[in-house]
């Protein structure tokens, strides 16, 4: 049994690259762009460089499929001024509403340069990115003083805020593929800034895979799985939970496969147990819920800084504000009675209290449509309660990070847009006839 599963994986592996070498073009750009999710390198923080990537993803876009969608162009721009009139009218115009819009039309190139591949390309990736996680979170865990020999690579392209000591003094070791987390040196960040993040991209993976392999237990769920386990997250655990419940509605026939799921969470809790590293990481998950009504206080008299705010006390606080005016707020200026406004790692919340109802509603409605697609082009059998659970799996990783303003995360949005062979939207507009 032993030898099947490492030949399985070794056969997995061995696709997984020669997919990526069918189209290293393709698969370059889906991971520079998620170098920049990744928010870790200072250089791709600016502004010049958000008008940068836009015109990469247009060019490259463009370049793949000598197509240009202005009606979709056309439905994008009215959307968005629809969603953004209200807090215009109430706080005025600035060049933020222009730089989130060029965020939007970036996320919407990224994932129209890939059309129907974005979703196989995005989980074959993340398999690969999750497997090296594993490798050199294990290596960090031998010894992390490993990746010293990265110290002055990381000094030139970290942001200031990511350089600042952790525990024990120590730094956060770059190498693009991987983060060494000076504040969690524990715990596997992947190629995010932090565990939480890298548990959320890999729950998105989670999704895909599901839906690819029709709900079946694969070697690339397995993998995936003991990435998501490494980071020690909360938030993480609990896209898991909810993804292990969603898996066994939809086969719940099957007594198989209850017993193979938990065996492998059983196996694989013990072996942590051993390495001592469980104990600590759950305390430290417990501590942060315990402190939650404490953070709330102190958020609420001004006595706590943003980067204390959870994402429970982000939902919290914010929740008031949205109450208050559920139109949204735009990009009013935070001070005076608005200084906790959007003051929180809560991607959703932040949607919520910047572009009220219509734009939340707007998210909820793109990540139904977004199971939809997946529902129809990879497993048309999923049965009803877990299809609405999976929009909420989708919603989840979302409402945990603070991915409002990525355009990556528009990518994940808008993904679904076009015409495949289950789910047809008519393409009529055109700057130019389409050979894709």
């Amino acid at each position: 049994m032993s030898l099947i599963i490492k030949m399985k994986a070794f056969s997995e592996i061995r696709n997984g690259y020669k997919l990526i070498q069918q189209d290293k073009a393709g698969y370059f750009f889906l991971f520079f762009q998620l170098v920049i999710f990744s928010s870790l390198v200072k250089y791709f923080q600016t502004d010049w460089f958000l008008v940068l990537n836009f015109g990469i993803a247009f060019v490259f876009s463009y370049w793949r499929t000598k197509f240009i969608n202005m009606t979709h162009l056309h439905w994008i721009a009215l959307v968005c001024f629809i969603v953004f009139l209200f807090p215009i009218l109430l706080s005025g115009i600035n060049y933020l509403y222009f730089g989130y819009f060029l965020r939007i039309l970036t996320g919407y190139f990224i994932v129209y340069s890939l059309k129907d591949k974005f979703v196989e390309y995005y989980h074959n990736l993340l398999f690969i990115l999750a497997l090296i996680s594993i490798v050199l979170f294990t290596i960090q865990i031998i010894d992390i003083n490993l990746y010293s020999v990265f110290e002055k690579f990381s000094d030139l392209v970290l942001n200031s805020d990511r350089r600042r000591p952790g525990v024990e003094g120590i730094t956060h070791k770059y190498l693009i593929l991987y983060l060494v987390n000076g504040w969690a040196t524990n715990r596997n960040s992947g190629f995010m800034w932090e565990p939480a993040a890298f548990g959320a991209v890999l729950a998105w993976a989670m999704i895909f895979n599901l839906f690819i392999y029709k709900f079946k237990i694969n070697i690339k769920l397995i993998v995936l799985l003991i990435a998501l386990l490494t980071t020690y997250s909360v938030g993480a655990y609990t896209y898991l939970l909810l993804l292990l419940v969603i898996y066994l509605l939809e086969n719940r026939f099957n007594l198989k496969y209850y017993f193979i799921i938990f065996s492998f969470i059983g196996l694989g809790l013990y072996t942590l147990t051993q390495t001592h590293l469980l104990d600590t990481q759950f305390e430290m998950m417990l501590n942060k819920v315990d402190n939650e009504p404490e953070q709330i206080d102190e958020v609420m008299k001004n006595e706590n800084l943003y980067n204390r705010v959870s994402r429970v006390v982000g939902f919290y606080t914010n929740w008031e504000y949205f109450k208050a005016f559920p139109i949204g707020y735009g990009f009013i200026e935070s001070k005076g009675q608005y200084n906790l406004l959007a003051m929180t790692p809560n991607g959703l919340m932040v949607i919520m209290v910047r572009w009220g109802i219509l734009g939340s509603g707007l998210i909820f409605i793109l990540f139904r449509y977004g199971v939809v697609y997946l529902k129809r082009k990879y497993f048309n059998k999923i049965k009803l309660i877990p299809f609405i659970l999976m929009i909420g799996a989708m919603i989840l990783p979302f409402a945990g990070n603070p991915f409002d303003n990525q355009p990556f995360l528009f990518a994940l949005l808008l993904f679904p847009l076009w015409r495949t062979e289950g789910n047809r939207l008519n393409s009529t507009a055109t700057l130019k006839v389409s050979t894709y």
